[in-house]
């Protein structure tokens, strides 16, 4: 009788085991996919962003040049 108990005291263990164990597996792959959905958006950004700034900076000179000859027509106040 003993022996019948402890049998289905392991099995009940072991059914737990594996409900653990497969919530740790999700745990560990929501993980990995939340740092692929900070990661990647920041990766792209640094491969694809430069060549466009790169294609804009003249005008941004431009306007940057502008607005400081604009400050300098603009008297103080003091």
């Amino acid at each position: 009788m003993p022996d019948s108990s402890l049998d289905h005291k392991l099995e009940e263990m072991n059914k737990r085991m594996e409900k653990v164990e497969r919530y740790m597996l999700w745990g560990t792959i929501l993980s990995v996919v939340r740092t692929l959905i900070i990661v990647v958006p920041i990766v792209l950004a640094v491969i694809f962003i430069p060549p466009v700034i790169k294609k804009y900076m003249p005008f941004a000179a431009d306007l940057l040049q502008f607005s400081q000859d604009v400050m300098k027509r603009i008297p103080t106040v003091r």
